[in-house]
């Protein structure tokens, strides 16, 4: 590992320790929004990391079945953790919280190592690239659409026990735009270098059609 790899890693965990401490669960007195900004940093920013950190040693090969599965799940995750009931339980329970972080990022791995896994050099088929080109998209746009949802919202979806009402209202808003934000630069980046493999792939010969 390099220099500027141990670094970054370093940085990486040092950042993940804080904000995990940050939002321990027990009491409503931390925001909203910095529950999202730990939700954000796991599935947006620190599994794609993972992966292209450690996809040489790997050696996993993109598969589009699997991009498509792990699609599905990383939307079940993610609204289902965003619904208040279970938001609320993450936020008084250990090990609920537990269970929640660890889904956010064990669905992240799976899905950004579905899309970008493959040793560098040698990326996978065009329609793996393809496949996992759609499944960061897709999650791109329902991610958008959450944070959409959570920004525009009339009234506050989620209790906050220590904030006056417009207060809390403008936290959730603000969370809202952390999905917004962060979600959709990481997974259209995602995207974009998915859609120029899919461009540099060789095409595969037709196996019906004879040589002239």
């Amino acid at each position: 590992m390099t220099p500027v790899r141990l670094a970054l890693a370093i940085a990486g965990v040092a950042l993940l320790v804080l904000l995990l401490m940050v939002n321990l669960p027990g009491s409503d007195r931390y925001p909203f929004s910095t529950h999202m900004l730990l939700h954000m940093f796991l599935v947006a920013l620190l599994a794609p990391a993972l992966v292209l950190a450690f996809r040489d040693q790997l050696n996993w090969q993109p598969a589009a079945g699997l991009a498509v599965v792990a699609c599905g799940l990383e939307f079940i995750i993610v609204w289902g953790w965003h619904l208040p009931a279970l938001h609320h339980a993450a936020r008084q329970n250990l090990w609920v919280f537990i269970a929640e972080q660890g889904s956010f990022l064990g669905t992240g791995l799976l899905l950004w190592g579905t899309a970008l896994g493959g040793r560098r050099g040698r990326p996978g088929s065009g329609t793996a690239n393809l496949a996992g080109l759609g499944a960061l998209f897709l999650t791109g746009m329902h991610m958008t659409l959450l944070g959409a949802l959570l920004t525009l919202a009339p009234r506050v979806l989620y209790r906050h026990a220590v904030t006056p009402p417009d207060d809390a209202l403008f936290d959730q808003q603000l969370g809202g735009i952390l999905m917004l934000v962060i979600g959709g630069l990481s997974y259209l980046a995602g995207s974009l270098v998915l859609l120029f493999r899919s461009l540099q792939a060789p095409s595969l010969p037709d196996p019906d059609r004879r040589p002239s």
